[in-house]
């Protein structure tokens, strides 16, 4: 997984420090020539493919934001980098992580998500999985959550939603859009649905877009949100109240209950795993009428 996401991410910094400090020294210098490169990748349309010049000046604004603590800036390229090609290319490469990760261990959350579900009979009816990549898990929900009448898939990458409409137009209760979570949601989500992450996605928002999202999800009750999502290993759920940045892909390590909670929701199942060297969350939350 790592050599997947150290080609198509270039937010990871390379491991050994005279690489890293290179990349940098040069990645400025370049910023330095063509400052509407730096202008373009902090505020976007981000091009993709990216070229080595875009690749090295990205090395350097995520060494200067880091070192000022503000690397909630660069969420725009975070964005940029899922909604393009490389996303697409990342999805072909890691399509087993549907076995690996969903089947072996994060589906766990579908058991307790199933009896909240059964406890608002006939109130929650749709499910949306915000990244949806392949549609492989939604799928596995669809045959898993025969309470449930429609699955709603959400994706940054317009041409990952190609590849996935096509590999499941068998299936008529699903349906794919290539849309960002936070502004697809508040114009067009209704009170009875459930959402799920997994996986890896709400990492890449910053701690005021996730908590904006909660909220917003929040006035359109009852709503159940499940999630397995990537933390940091040494993050204090009890005390560590804020979100930071952590990994190679510089993400975000987020108090999941702590944020869920501020936002109006009730934690009603907790579990922790870890597997392939990753630590993992998994919350179902819900709010009801």
């Amino acid at each position: 997984m790592s050599d997947i996401r150290e080609v198509s991410f270039p937010m990871s910094l390379p491991k050994e420090p005279w690489k890293r400090w290179l990349k940098v020294a040069v990645g400025a210098g370049l910023g330095l020539l063509m400052p509407w490169r730096v202008t373009r990748l902090r505020h976007g349309p981000v091009p993709d493919p990216l070229d080595f010049v875009d690749r090295q000046v990205i090395t350097a604004l995520v060494m200067w934001h880091r070192s000022r603590g503000t690397l909630d800036e660069l969420t725009a390229i975070h964005r940029a980098l899922w909604s393009g090609s490389q996303a697409t290319r990342f999805h072909l490469q890691a399509d087993d992580r549907f076995q690996r990760w969903w089947i072996e261990h994060n589906s766990a959350v579908l058991v307790p998500l199933a009896m909240r579900i059964d406890l608002l009979p006939g109130r929650v009816h749709t499910l949306c999985e915000i990244g949806c990549g392949m549609g492989s898990v939604l799928r596995h929900c669809a045959h898993r959550l025969p309470a449930l009448r429609g699955f709603i898939g959400l994706d940054l990458s317009v041409e990952q939603i190609g590849v996935t409409r096509h590999r499941h137009g068998d299936e008529p209760a699903m349906r794919f859009e290539a849309a960002d979570a936070n502004q697809w949601i508040p114009r067009y989500a209704e009170p009875g649905w459930a959402y799920l992450t997994q996986g890896g996605v709400l990492e890449y928002f910053n701690e005021a877009q996730l908590l904006a999202l909660f909220r917003v999800i929040n006035q359109r009750r009852p709503a159940l949100f499940a999630i397995a999502e990537p933390i940091a290993h040494d993050f204090d759920l009890e005390h560590e109240l804020r979100s930071r940045p952590y990994g190679t892909e510089h993400s975000f390590s987020h108090n999941y209950p702590y944020l869920f909670e501020a936002a109006g929701w009730t934690v009603v199942w907790r579990q922790e795993q870890r597997f392939d060297g990753t630590r993992w969350l998994l919350l179902v939350c819900e709010v009801r009428t």
